[in-house]
């Protein structure tokens, strides 16, 4: 993938997603844990 690609990416969901997340989880980072955690 390239920059542009990634900016293409990027804008798009900044479009459908109006809202930015405050926290951001890689998946299978072994967070899983901390994922559980955060949804109580």
């Amino acid at each position: 993938m390239n920059s542009e690609s990634l900016k293409q990416t990027a804008t798009y969901i900044s479009e459908k997603i109006p809202d930015q997340p405050r926290v951001g989880l890689i998946l299978r980072s072994g967070l899983g844990i901390l994922a559980d955690e955060m949804n109580g």
